[in-house]
C-alpha cells in the first residue's frame, strides 16, 4: 500500500517532468535557431539582468568582506539598494543564484533560473491538483497547460516576475483551503 502510494507520487512528477522537458526543449530551440536568448525585451535586457549580476556582485562582495552596500549609483535604478533590488533581487530566492554568475556564463544561469520558475510553475499546480484528488492524467495535462499557458510563458520570459506569482499562486491556494477547512472544522466543532 506504502510503495504504491509512493509509486503514484513520483508518477506525477515524473510524467510532468518528462513533458515539461520536451516543451521547454522545443522554446529552447526555437530560441537558438532564431539566434535569440531569453534576455530580448527592454526590461530583461536594461532592467532584470542588470540587476541579476548585480545581485551576484553584491552577494560575493558580502560573502568576501562581511559587508554590504547600501547606497550605490552603478545599478541605474536609482542611489538605494534595498529598493531595488527588495523587488527584482532578494526578494526572489531564486535570484540567491546570482551569485554564481560570473563571466560568460551569467547569462546561461539567468536563462537556467527562468526555466526553473516555469518548472516550478508546474510543480505548483501538479501540488495544487493532487490536494484536490484529481488522476495523474489530469493532474499532469493541468501542469503543462499552466507552464505553457499563453500567460506564462511569453510574459514570464520577458517578465520574470511573472513566473514568480505563478508558482506561488497554487501554493497559496492550497494553503487557502487548508486555513478554510480548518476554520470550518472548529466552528463545526464548538
Amino acid at each position: 500500500m506504502q510503495a504504491e502510494i509512493k509509486r503514484e507520487k513520483w508518477l506525477f512528477f515524473g510524467w510532468y517532468s518528462g513533458l515539461f522537458f520536451v516543451f521547454s526543449g522545443v522554446a529552447i530551440l526555437f530560441h537558438a535557431v532564431n539566434g535569440r536568448s531569453f534576455v530580448y525585451n527592454v526590461d530583461a535586457h536594461l532592467q532584470d539582468y542588470p540587476v541579476f549580476l548585480y545581485s551576484g556582485r553584491l552577494l560575493r562582495h558580502f560573502f568576501a568582506t562581511g559587508s554590504l552596500r547600501f547606497y550605490d549609483f552603478s545599478i541605474g535604478l536609482g542611489h538605494d539598494v534595498i529598493s531595488p533590488l527588495n523587488f527584482n533581487g532578494f526578494g526572489d530566492p531564486l535570484n540567491l543564484l546570482s551569485v554564481f554568475a560570473v563571466g560568460r556564463g551569467a547569462l546561461y544561469l539567468y536563462e537556467f533560473t527562468l526555466i526553473l520558475r516555469l518548472y516550478l510553475c508546474g510543480i505548483g499546480m501538479l501540488l495544487f491538483c493532487r490536494k484536490r484528488g484529481k488522476s495523474v492524467h489530469m493532474s499532469v495535462l493541468a501542469a503543462v497547460l499552466y507552464t505553457f499557458s499563453a500567460f506564462a510563458l511569453p510574459n514570464g520570459l520577458q517578465f520574470y516576475q511573472i513566473l514568480n506569482a505563478a508558482y506561488i499562486f497554487p501554493l497559496l491556494l492550497i494553503q487557502l483551503e487548508e486555513v478554510i477547512g480548518h476554520d470550518e472544522k472548529v466552528r463545526g466543532g464548538g
